[in-house]
């Protein structure tokens, strides 16, 4: 079985946030913070044990770091509570969606069948920076801008996209005078 704390905790730091395991409450409970997000991961074993108990699980966390998340400023508009179980149980499918429609204290994701660093990043997407970053060499950027400039005269693209012998208010001339 993996050791979902330690995982989730090398996740958010790749990501930039702060994090430490609490370990005051009924489950083992990962707390985070950013820049903007604060939040807590509630770690159980059962599907039935996240339905069951994650409002009071959630009530104790709140309760015991109230003077932090009154302090929390801003980001007391992005706190996040995220309810994780190793195991799942189709029946309380229903159950565990609803979860996410409480607001009550916090925004909510809730998940369950955690079995691999895969599962758990995809359950924290929602906290994570952007994964991919598109990149367009040369020749693709330069035919966007073609297709994009399609109403302009053909010399006026051409010199604006790569003659670096026109003055760049000649060329801005023969923009105003295309348009």
């Amino acid at each position: 079985m993996m050791d979902l704390s330690t995982q989730i905790e090398t996740l958010l730091r790749s990501n930039d946030y702060f994090t430490r395991l609490w370990t005051g409450n009924k489950v083992p409970t990962v707390c985070l913070e950013n820049k903007t997000i604060l939040g807590f991961i509630y770690i159980f074993e059962f599907a039935e044990d996240l339905v069951s108990n994650w409002e009071d699980i959630q009530k104790t966390a709140f309760e015991h770091h109230a003077e932090m998340l009154h302090k929390a400023g801003e980001k007391a508009w992005n706190i996040y509570s995220i309810f994780l179980a190793e195991n799942s149980n189709t029946e309380l499918f229903k159950q565990i969606e609803l979860i996410e429609e409480d607001f009550t204290y916090s925004r909510k994701i809730a998940r369950t069948g955690i079995q691999t660093q895969s599962d758990i990043t995809e359950a924290l997407l929602p906290l994570l920076s952007i994964q991919s970053h598109p990149s367009l060499n040369e020749v693709i950027y330069e035919d966007r801008l073609r297709v994009s400039l399609n109403d302009l005269p053909q010399e006026t693209v051409t010199a604006f996209l790569r003659n670096s012998d026109i003055k760049p208010s000649e060329v801005a001339q023969m923009l105003v005078d295309g348009l």
